[in-house]
């Protein structure tokens, strides 16, 4: 089975979409490391702040700038200026092979800031929101989301669709499913290879580009 690390390589030698440079490699591996930085980084850049600085315990700061069309991105005196299209597509290959995919029956609980407040009002009113994942990286309409999940303690009902999400919909975690198998491992690469290979948008980040292209027409 091949490491993270080749899939990214691969990847990157057949991509066109941003500047593969050692620089961003270097950020790419950091990254794979702080799955939360790269949450936080998404958050910043869906919430239109001007900026994110990650500063670790060891080692240089990263910040990243968000300018109206571009994205700066610097790290002890190395710089990178990425279009907005180019970083999106950055962080989507970043996500695909580095970040972590959950196991089955990981029970979470989902943000309801991100959810609309109908749904919020008809659902729960003040009580938080709990889900069970049932489903990884599961495609429809060309592009895949990154969990399927039942709404819990109700579990599966015929009046009840699943409800799609993406992982930084994720305010915590309850209780992890199982994971302890080589057959976990294994199925979990070849989920992120085929990914690759066949080059599936995730819906969440086809959607942050068709808003950006709707940005560059106005």
């Amino acid at each position: 089975m091949k490491t993270a690390e080749q899939i990214w390589k691969e990847y990157c030698d057949g991509n066109t979409a941003f500047p593969t440079t050692d620089f961003l490699h270097q950020i790419a591996f950091i990254l794979k490391n702080r799955p939360e930085v790269l949450g936080a980084i998404v958050k910043a850049f869906l919430d239109k702040k001007p900026n994110y600085i990650y500063h670790p315990r060891i080692g240089a700061d990263i910040e990243v700038t968000f300018l109206p069309k571009e994205v700066y991105i610097c790290r002890n005196e190395t710089d990178i200026m990425l279009a907005k299209s180019e970083f999106v597509h950055f962080l989507d290959g970043v996500d695909k092979v580095y970040s972590d995919i959950l196991p089955l029956g990981t029970l979470v609980e989902i943000d309801k800031e991100q959810l609309s407040q109908e749904l919020v009002v008809s659902l729960l009113g003040d009580e938080p929101l709990y889900v069970m994942i049932m489903g990884r990286k599961v495609v429809f309409d060309g592009a895949y989301v990154d969990y399927l999940a039942q709404f819990w303690p109700l579990g599966l009902q015929a009046e009840l669709p699943p409800m799609a999400i993406h992982k930084t919909m994720i305010k915590r975690i309850i209780a992890q499913g199982y994971a302890e198998s080589e057959k976990e491992s294994s199925y979990v690469g070849q989920l992120r290879e085929i990914l690759m290979k066949t080059d599936i948008p995730s819906h969440f980040y086809l959607r942050l580009q068709e808003e950006l292209d709707d940005e560059n027409q106005a």
